[in-house]
């Protein structure tokens, strides 16, 4: 017995506690993090995890909040030791700490979401699919009665709304079911079955309007909407797009994306766009009126998004001005002045750095700072449109996002762009 509580602790808690089919390249993942973010403190911390020493595991988890990033190359361990610790049966003494490992679970697996130039984002990826797909379930075989008070740190870690959030609400619902059942029906509704059944409820309403969406993403998926019609007067040329029109293109591809963020983000760029944007009227009309059939809570920002960039770009019939009138100045005002040159605020070399880290690092959080970097210079940087209708692609909606911002200030500057 004596052995046996000696051989799993550290990382071997993570091979006891889940298959190893479900391991494969976390190994890697974790060694990946740990030459990432060296630690003195932290191969100690883990090492000391074990599942029959519940004083000496618990400070090893409490002393990973000092360690910042270092400390995600232990979360896989400390996520086997509380499965191992939990399944062996959680004394009276012990809830407090199997909350707090929860709670201290919950800060690593959002600090894996954050950008991490350092951290190989494959790694990164790795663990937040083992926390997502293998730990996560587990926890939601543990949402049953009778209520105990270590159960809250299991919905606190749902929070985050990580996962299959269809499985998570099908287990809070069952959840919910059973402490009515349980708790109501057999007068033992403590003032910790309240707070447990509260905060259960609680998050089934945050999780509403998230699956709303989903729901309707599926649907979109299933049935894409038809193609809108091409708008009278608008006449495909033989010479090469302009950037306006490369970018209404690409805002009317993503009009029709399964994805509310995406739309989203065609939307405001088509706003950005101005009268530039008016070809792309026909598919936000098209895309408003498959918006009619979808659930009002989860289109609703989409919908208003959608109402008001048509709002700003659709022609309005009125007098026709001609363009002398509207160029023309008042003397003795501004226009009377020769303008005052431009000055580039970016150097040849700073700028070339720029598309570099936009186009070619690993890290999208780095692609999108970078793009945003771009857009902030205020003057066009050679190369830009590449790089921006390249990420206007990428997997990553903040990346896409910060092309669509970067294709606006591009459009802002009246710079015509020929490949």
């Amino acid at each position: 017995m004596v052995s046996a509580r000696r051989g799993v602790s550290g990382d071997d808690c993570l091979r006891a506690a889940f298959p190893a089919d479900s391991l494969h390249g976390l190994t890697e993942a974790v060694a990946a993090l740990e030459q990432a973010h060296p630690s003195a403190a932290v191969p100690v911390l883990v090492a000391s995890l074990n599942p029959y020493h519940w004083r000496s595991s618990r400070s090893a988890v409490a002393g990973l909040r000092e360690q910042g990033r270092a400390a995600l190359r232990a979360a896989p361990a400390v996520a086997g030791w509380l499965r191992l610790s939990v399944d062996h049966g959680v004394a009276a003494g012990q809830e407090d700490g199997t909350n707090d490992a929860l709670y201290r679970l919950s800060r690593l697996r959002a600090e894996l979401d954050e950008a991490d130039p350092v951290a190989p984002p494959a790694a990164l990826e790795r663990v937040r699919r083992f926390f997502d797909e293998v730990f996560q379930p587990y926890l939601l075989t543990l949402l049953v009665p009778p209520v105990r008070y270590w159960q809250r740190g299991i919905v606190g870690y749902l929070e985050a709304l990580n996962g299959d959030l269809e499985t998570v609400a099908t287990a809070l619902h069952g959840f919910a079911v059973a402490l009515r059942e349980h708790t109501w029906g057999s007068g033992t509704n403590s003032d910790w079955d309240e707070y447990t059944h509260s905060e259960t409820l609680a998050l089934i309403g945050k999780l509403g309007p998230h699956l709303d969406r989903l729901r309707v993403e599926c649907d979109w998926l299933a049935h894409p909407a038809a193609e809108p019609p091409v708008q009278p007067g608008v006449a495909p040329t033989a010479d090469s797009p302009s950037l306006p029109e490369q970018s209404v293109a690409w805002a009317q591809q993503e009009l029709a994306a399964p994805s509310v963020s995406r739309r989203l983000t065609a939307c405001r760029l088509l706003r950005l766009l101005g009268s530039h944007a008016q070809p792309a009227v026909p598919a936000l009309r098209a895309m408003l009126a498959q918006l009619d059939g979808a659930a009002p809570a989860a289109v609703a920002e989409l919908r208003e998004e959608a109402l008001l960039t048509l709002r700003e770009i659709e022609p309005m019939p009125g007098p026709a001005i001609p363009l002398s009138v509207v160029d023309a100045a008042a003397p003795g005002t501004d226009a009377d002045q020769a303008p005052a040159p431009a000055v580039d605020h970016v150097s040849t070399e700073a700028g070339d750095r720029l598309l570099a880290l936009a186009s070619e690092d690993t890290d999208s959080s780095v692609r999108t700072a970078a793009l945003h970097a771009i857009a902030d210079a205020g003057a066009p940087i050679a190369g830009a449109l590449a790089v921006a209708l390249r990420a206007a692609a990428a997997d990553d909606p903040q990346e896409r996002a910060a092309a669509a911002r970067l294709l606006a200030m591009l459009v802002l500057c009246g710079m015509k762009v020929r490949p």
